[in-house]
């Protein structure tokens, strides 16, 4: 008697639906290491190159010897447009991490902290 259960037994459509949705996760999951790299590393990039840029700058300045403002204005200020566009890359990552995590969450099942609840035990007997 090695008749398996009606439960047991699985169609191909269900082993179809299953790895499509490991697909699906997998393709989130990797959305998200993806959202979070463009959303952290351009603006890391950019303050770095300013604080290089800067340090440049004021490092090339001879003792004691005045300097123009406007041409260390310059130079400052074109780190400063990088750093500008290196952070607009940045909101646009972080609105791409944003949409996977959402998407990632809604395929793995997996609960936001706020609905799980404040933490507090709960009393089983309070429903009844």
């Amino acid at each position: 008697m090695n008749d398996p259960s009606p439960t047991a037994a699985t169609s191909p459509d269900s082993d179809a639906r299953a790895r499509g949705a490991r697909g699906k996760r997998r393709f989130w999951g990797g959305a998200v290491l993806v959202g979070l790299a463009v959303g952290i590393l351009p603006a890391l990039l950019g303050v770095l190159g300013t604080l290089l840029v800067a340090r440049g700058v004021f490092s090339d300045l001879p003792e004691g010897v005045p300097r123009d403002p406007e041409t260390l204005a310059v130079d400052i200020s074109g780190a400063l447009v990088r750093t500008m566009w290196a952070l607009a890359v940045s909101m646009v990552g972080v609105g791409f991490l944003f949409v996977a995590m959402v998407r990632y969450s809604s395929l793995s099942g997996a609960k936001c902290a706020a609905s799980q609840g404040s933490g507090l035990p709960v009393d089983a007997s309070a429903g009844n």
